[in-house]
């Protein structure tokens, strides 16, 4: 049983920090609440102080006081005007009193507001002004005193009045105040009432989410332990193998399936270094190495070792998480022998099949020559008696083995073009097409029969004329015959019409062709199954038709391979409708020069073989190639031929040469340093030099089939696939060029916007295996170009190029510099291919697509199989 040494699962994390927050606001509103009640009360002692102070003072008896010794020192006055007294000293004691107790009121903090006050300025002002004029005289000698008594008695007089106000005004003022002050004493009190009254509330509060936090901590501790639990006997049951490490990659958990797996019981396994306990000897280093320092945690397949030493295939899925102790890292392991092994026969049964694929296509083509061969020696025989003098009846004879012949012959050709499609072969490539006269042509071509049956033929283009489109146009034109020719077979009276449309589906825009008949019509049961191999219909087509139901079926398969769809609408005697549905795509129809009529004497010359090809004039032509080899032999093919030849070993100066000089064509390779094919015509297509509208034809030995379409795209013309051949090039020429009226440079060159399919697309390359070492007949086709005496120095120069090219790749690949292996092992495919190496070729060309498809370990795989092709290479071309 595994024990796990502490709880490095996370329960509840949310609730925990919802609960950490509310604490902190209720804390935080506690503290806020005890300030403000504390600064409340300190205001409310600070007013009361006031209070007390006020009374201490007696405000109100200080006041009355002032007019109260006012009078006194008044009266001691009028006593020493009238006689009654000779003592000016009683006199001076009052005024002293006086002038203190003004000097209280005046300047004492208590009387601030009653000195400010606006209404009483003036009397403040009056008393200040008597105080000022009188003390000096009161200070005086006694005789200057008593000279000015009766002045002062009058000023004494008038100041009674203002005296009075500043009394009575006081106490007015100073009991608002005081009611001010109790009044805010008052609301201050209440304040801190409230806020007591909150903070108990917020005790009281704080207590309850206590209890309650007290009460969920209580169910969460008991729910963690049933997690725990749970989780423990989850780890214990586990199928796969839980391992637990630290930091240091040391053993905290090792499950019951764990020692199942690794034959390590618990006790031995834990503490120890997990690497080096269950791994695999090539697997103990990064970053496969199971430690926190790894940055690529996650699900891998690794070797993993067993306690026996046994070496066996794992998935491990790992994830670092947190514990209290720290870091920690929990992988899962999973033993995948089993499933290896599935895949392994998986992968024996797909060869198999495969390898049953390649011999069937393999026996259809041995049949097709086997079965074609005599049949075609069958019915050129039959011609040829024919135009024999025969009886009659030997006639009607030869007519029937004629027939017969050739309705065994169309049966032959539907097997093989069934095989064909279903190996995934399309029939023709995509190219530009002239979709309205393809129709016309098919439409032609079965006018006889149509004619035989008073059928009217005819095409409506619901849209107007189609024009150009990017199609196979060998696809359309057979399943257009068979649609056609089969509404013909079973259409008594009316027409057969083909229309053709436009239509906006899912934002893209479709093709659509309908070929519609007034003949019998097709059942509704049987609709389901008319595009079924082998199937004729007993009751419309079974009495009539002779052939072996694979039409449709053939049909079916072409319209698929296109990306299109195929279906009917039928109703029995009312004639039926076959729909196509295709991708449309607008090809751009390329500007050429009408060809114009020569003599045969002027325009043809014999090449070797036989085979008659039109002789342009001379042309002054660019090779922009990286590969000596490949750029020598295609000069002197073009010497040969009789045109001038200029030379650009890298794309950087293919650019110079064209932009500084006019060239009638120019030859560009794709692959080459400094600046490749692409970028090279991207370049020359974008500048005002002097061959920026000639004619460009891309080289390659191998290219995906989305990469001719690049080619094009950039400004080049036409594709040309290593080995070059004459007779391609003748094509080149009369695509292109089509033979200008005469050799002057001021010819004119197609458009910069013309896009010319090159001569054949690239196929997929086939099984090396099926490939001979050298194509037959290739080395002889070189020796007529280059000359017996210059082939063997060539050859010896192919030979030392892959001696050095292929360890150098090999090298490449294995130190990661993935771009330099491809561009050697695309140099070394493209001199195969022009030495007809096809198996060679064919195996540089799909550790190539690899690399392009960013998979060196996919190319690193097939190195040894490439060291054997190139073994039996080299030996069979030293031998030659």
């Amino acid at each position: 049983m595994v024990n796990l040494p502490f709880s490095w699962v996370n329960f509840g994390p949310k609730d925990s920090t919802r609960r950490l927050v509310a604490g902190l606001a209720a804390i935080v509103l506690f503290i806020f609440l005890a300030i403000a009640i504390g600064t409340l009360a300190r205001q409310a002692l600070q007013q009361m102080r006031l209070l007390n102070t006020a009374n201490s003072d007696n405000l109100q008896w200080t006041l009355s006081q002032t007019e109260v010794e006012y009078l006194q020192f008044h009266i001691a006055l009028l006593q020493v005007q009238a006689g009654q007294t000779a003592d000016l000293d009683d006199l001076r004691r009052w005024f002293d009193i006086f002038v203190s107790r003004m000097n209280i009121i005046t300047q004492g903090p208590i009387y601030g507001h009653l000195v400010t006050e606006p209404q009483m300025a003036q009397e403040f002002a009056a008393v200040a002004d008597f105080i000022d004029d009188v003390l000096p005289q009161i200070d005086g000698a006694d005789l200057a005193l008593r000279a000015q008594i009766p002045k002062i008695a009058a000023r004494a007089q008038e100041l009674r009045k203002d005296v009075r106000n500043i009394t009575l005004e006081g106490i007015r003022v100073f009991s608002k105040m005081s009611d001010s002050q109790r009044h805010t004493v008052s609301e201050t009190m209440g304040r801190i009432a409230l806020l007591t009254v909150g903070l108990i509330l917020i005790l009281l509060m704080t207590v309850f989410f206590l209890a309650k936090i007290y009460r969920a901590a209580k169910v969460q501790s008991a729910e963690n332990s049933a997690t725990r639990e749970r989780l423990q006997a989850m780890l214990n049951t586990a199928l796969d193998a839980v391992l637990v490490v630290d930091r240091a990659g040391r053993l905290l958990a090792f499950n019951g399936a764990a020692t199942e797996i690794f034959g390590y019981t618990e006790a031995e396994a834990i503490g120890k270094k997990m690497t080096d306990l269950v791994l695999a000897q090539d697997q103990q280093k990064p970053p496969l190495q199971v430690n926190l320092g790894a940055g690529d945690l996650g699900r891998l397949q690794v070797n993993a070792k067993r306690k026996s030493g046994e070496v066996f295939p794992v998935e491990w899925s790992r994830a670092k998480t947190m514990s209290p102790e720290g870091e920690i890292i929990v992988s899962y392991v999973r033993d995948i022998s089993d499933r290896i092994r599935a895949e392994e026969r998986l992968t024996k049964a797909r060869d198999d099949a495969l390898a049953g694929e390649r011999a069937k296509a393999r026996f259809m083509a041995v049949m097709s020559h086997e079965m074609r061969t005599p049949l075609n020696g069958l019915l050129g025989s039959l011609d040829l008696l024919k135009a024999t003098k025969l009886t009659p009846k030997q006639v009607e004879f030869t007519n029937v083995m004629e027939k017969s012949g050739a309705m065994l012959l169309h049966h032959v050709n539907d097997v093989l073009d069934i095989s064909r499609l279903e190996s995934g072969r399309i029939i023709g490539d995509f190219v530009p097409l002239d979709l309205d006269v393809l129709i016309r042509e098919v439409l032609e071509s079965q006018k006889a029969l149509a004619q035989a049956k008073k059928l009217r033929l005819r095409y409506r283009p619901e849209a107007g004329a189609i024009g150009s489109i990017m199609g196979s146009a060998i696809g359309l034109r057979q399943v257009l015959l068979n649609l056609v020719s089969n509404a013909i077979k079973f259409t008594d009276r009316g027409l057969v019409e083909v229309q053709t449309s436009l239509a906006i589906m899912d934002g893209h825009q479709r093709l659509s062709l309908r070929v519609r008949d007034t003949g019998m019509g097709i059942a509704p049961g049987d609709q389901a199954r008319i595009f079924d191999d082998f199937v004729t219909l007993d009751s419309s087509f079974g009495r009539r038709a002779d052939g072996t139901g694979l039409g449709l079926g053939i049909a079916r398969r072409i319209v698929q391979s296109m990306g299109g769809a195929i279906g009917l609408v039928s109703e029995a005697n009312l004639g039926s409708t076959f729909w196509i549905d295709l991708p449309y795509e607008k090809a751009a129809k390329p500007t050429l020069t009408p060809r114009p009529r020569k003599t045969q004497a002027e325009n043809h010359m014999k090449q070797p073989g036989g085979s008659a090809y039109v002789k342009a004039a001379k042309l002054d032509i660019l090779i922009v190639e990286d590969n000596q080899i490949n750029r020598f032999i295609l000069r002197e093919m073009l010497i040969d031929m009789g045109h001038s030849v200029t030379e650009a070993s890298d794309g950087l100066m293919g650019v110079d040469l064209a932009q500084s000089r006019r060239f009638d064509l120019i030859f560009m390779d794709i692959s080459m340093p400094a600046l490749d094919g692409i970028a090279a015509t991207l370049r020359l297509r974008a500048g005002r030099g002097l061959s920026a509208s000639a004619p460009i034809v891309a080289l390659t030995a191998h290219a995906l089939p989305d990469d001719h379409a690049l080619f094009l795209a950039s400004g080049m013309n036409a594709v040309l696939n290593k080995p070059l051949e004459r007779a391609a090039l003748f094509r080149v020429f009369e695509e292109l060029l089509m033979w200008p009226k005469s050799p002057s440079k001021t010819s004119p060159k197609p458009s910069k916007s013309a896009r010319i399919s090159g001569p054949t697309k690239a196929m997929a390359a086939p099984p090396q295996e099926d490939l001979p070492i050298l194509r037959a007949g290739a080395l002889q086709e070189l020796a007529q170009v280059l000359g017996p005496d210059r082939l063997p120095q060539m050859i010896d120069r192919f030979l030392q190029e892959g001696h050095r090219t292929l360890p150098a790749s090999l090298k490449a690949l294995a130190q990661g510099h993935d771009s330099q292996a491809k561009d050697m092992i695309h140099s070394l495919a493209g001199a195969a291919a022009t030495f007809g190496a096809l198996a060679l070729q064919a195996q540089l060309a799909q550790m190539e697509t690899e690399l392009k498809r960013s998979n060196p370990a996919g190319a690193r795989t097939m190195h040894p199989d490439l060291a054997k092709i190139w073994a039996q290479t080299a030996e069979a071309m030293a031998g030659i």
